[in-house]
């Protein structure tokens, strides 16, 4: 039996399902055609004059000219790719957010594997709680007899516990910093915030960074981080107060009896260490 690794995993979905990127694709592809054949024929028609060869008469007229129509279509799609948002806050903090729980899983999987290495410590605590309890010699022996037999496994080594230590210390830390991806991916002010302070220095939301202070409790979104001076980077920032989202030690506590990671964990489970059919498992 192994701890259950229950995660909710953000997917991120297409911002829009439009086609404006097809018809701007399409309507520019046209130009770039014709634009090319005119530049191809020029550079063959020069090249045979100076040989005394005669191009043919109106021959980049063919194919070479671009009519209204193709620049109206391309005009068109331009100015709906303009007025059209594509990676707005909501996206940029989804990123943000996946790539936070992708650091999770892989620090739950180290802290689990961890855990699972010095857990037995939990037998053996089961096994003397009912010993000491009961009085008798015989569930004491039981005790022992555990122990000699589970030597290897119910022994810690100091590097067992530094391991399991620093892998506790690791999940927990990414937790945080994913909670505070998904906070923020819920507030629907803190996204306006962003998108309209971008908008308002004309810059795309691509270009904004953001980090979380664990001690301040806060996320700081910098825009177009790479342009500019530092003086003038200090005044293209936003900073949002996470600590209303902070939970208590006892609700998370609370809430954390009833997940699976811990119902099916050796100190959740009464029966992680004991074989079927005893003692009721």
């Amino acid at each position: 039996m192994a701890m259950s690794l229950c995660l909710f995993l953000s997917v991120s979905a297409p911002i829009k399902a439009d086609t404006s990127i097809d018809d701007i694709l399409a309507t520019s592809g046209t130009l770039v055609t014709k634009i090319n054949y005119g530049i191809q024929g020029i550079a063959g028609a020069e090249y045979y004059a100076q040989l005394g060869g005669i191009a043919p008469t109106d021959f980049l007229l063919t194919d070479g000219v671009i009519t209204e129509q193709e620049r109206v279509a391309y005009m068109d799609a331009l100015s709906v790719v303009q007025g059209s948002t594509y990676y707005d806050a909501a996206a940029l903090v989804a990123d943000y957010e996946d790539d936070a729980w992708e650091d999770v899983t892989s620090a739950l999987n180290q802290y689990v594997e961890a855990t699972l290495a010095i857990a037995q410590v939990v037998r053996v605590n089961d096994l003397a709680e009912t010993a000491d309890e009961s009085g008798d010699v015989k569930d004491a022996q039981r005790v022992q007899d555990y122990i000699n037999q589970n030597e290897a496994e119910v022994s810690l080594t100091a590097e067992e516990v530094e391991t399991y230590n620093v892998a506790l210390e690791e999940v927990g830390d990414y937790i945080q910093v994913a909670a505070a991806w998904s906070a923020m991916a819920g507030d629907a002010d803190m996204l306006a915030t962003i998108d309209e302070t971008a908008a308002g220095f004309d810059l795309s939301v691509v270009d904004t960074t953001l980090v979380w202070d664990a001690a301040g409790g806060t996320i700081t979104a910098t825009y177009n981080q790479q342009a500019g001076a530092a003086a003038d980077r200090m005044l293209r920032q936003s900073t949002f107060d996470m600590t209303g989202y902070f939970k208590t030690v006892s609700e998370l506590l609370t809430a954390g009896e009833e997940q699976d990671f811990y119902t099916t964990s050796p100190t959740g489970d009464p029966c992680f260490y004991v074989p079927s059919g005893i003692d009721g498992c």
